[in-house]
């Protein structure tokens, strides 16, 4: 089952972007937000890494 978040663009916060949770493999800081490394390439997100493990834990702990 994937787990998937939501989370805005690091250039543009009012474009949301979908991130399956379970394909990011590490969260570096990046700027003001955090940088993504995933199975698709990375993605540059506004939300800071402590909010993005949140929301990762959050979306995996709902589908037990």
């Amino acid at each position: 089952m994937a787990h998937w978040i939501k989370l805005h663009d690091h250039l543009n916060p009012d474009q949301e972007v979908d991130v399956e949770a379970d394909d990011v493999s590490v969260i570096s800081l990046f700027g003001s937000g955090s940088a993504l490394f995933t199975n698709e390439g990375t993605v540059a997100v506004h939300e800071t890494p402590a909010e993005v493990m949140a929301l990762i834990k959050a979306a995996q702990e709902q589908s037990t």
